[in-house]
């Protein structure tokens, strides 16, 4: 027979795991999702539909300058947006996302559960978690760092998290 604590820790741990991917993958999503507006925007505000004010700016030397290197910079980031597929990024991380949440309130249901009968079998008990677990093992295999997914960003999903359950970093 197992062991109460232990199944509560682990349930604990992949609870906390899941969550911070939940905070994690929101984070990305909303990186990746500024990046695919700004850049829609420079675009938009460079190309022949704002052209008039392209060649008010061209007549004028001052701003000759200025509007080449915008037109031009807007092209570059145009193409990189293209080449890193930021509209799949964008739906990746939402779509992760969404999964992690759904497999988090899981985790919470089994908490509840949990508390609410705390004379558990504890065998049955393990064999839930493991289902939970290999759900969120599933959604994690899908997911591949990019360059977006800095330290940073990850001490900054983390200390939310932390924040988020009262727990002093």
């Amino acid at each position: 027979m197992g062991n109460r604590d232990e199944v509560w820790n682990a349930a604990w741990e992949t609870f906390y795991d899941t969550y911070y991917h939940v905070i994690l993958f929101e984070m990305l999503s909303k990186r990746w999702q500024t990046l695919d507006f700004l850049t829609k925007l420079l675009v938009t505000i460079t190309t022949s539909s704002s052209a008039v004010a392209g060649w008010a700016l061209w007549n004028d030397n001052d701003y000759k300058i200025v509007w080449l290197v915008l037109a031009g910079f807007a092209s570059f980031i145009s193409i990189i947006h293209t080449t890193l597929n930021v509209n799949e990024k964008v739906k990746k991380y939402s779509d992760l996302s969404n999964k992690m949440s759904s497999v988090k309130y899981d985790f919470e249901s089994f908490q509840h559960e949990m508390k609410v009968y705390p004379d558990f079998d504890v065998k049955d008990f393990y064999n839930k978690l493991e289902l939970l677990r290999n759900k969120n093992i599933n959604i994690l295999e899908n997911h591949s760092i990019d360059f977006l997914t800095t330290d940073k960003i990850r001490n900054k999903a983390q200390d939310k998290l932390n924040l988020a359950l009262n727990i002093e970093g």
